[in-house]
């Protein structure tokens, strides 16, 4: 399922967050969330896996286990995401990733 700004937005709303704690719970700031909610920005490839976790309910460690065990992405979006890791301050694109997923473990109640 794709997520969409208006998705985003109810979503966020109903847990109670602001823009910037939606942003760092996805390694994006406040300006970002915001973009994205008003439909200036799209919701990159890597985002939309990511937020459908938090958004939709697919819980991202059990779709890893459908993958393989790992989230896949390709080739772009794997560049996207390094650019946010970088941006973020992580030397390991994927330690930005399974940080992204700890977050969402956090955030649902999952252990």
């Amino acid at each position: 399922m794709k997520v969409t700004a208006q998705m985003l937005r109810e979503w966020r709303r109903k847990e109670g967050l602001t823009q910037t704690e939606m942003g760092e719970m996805l390694g994006l700031n406040k300006g970002a969330i915001a973009k994205i909610e008003n439909g200036y920005r799209k919701i990159t490839g890597p985002e939309q896996k990511l937020l459908a976790g938090y958004v939709c309910g697919q819980n991202p460690v059990e779709r890893a286990a459908k993958e393989g065990g790992r989230l896949k992405f390709s080739d772009d979006e794997w560049e996207a995401i390094a650019a946010m890791s970088r941006r973020d301050g992580y030397v390991n694109p994927r330690e930005w990733v399974v940080d992204r997923v700890k977050t969402y473990i956090r955030m649902s109640g999952e252990s």
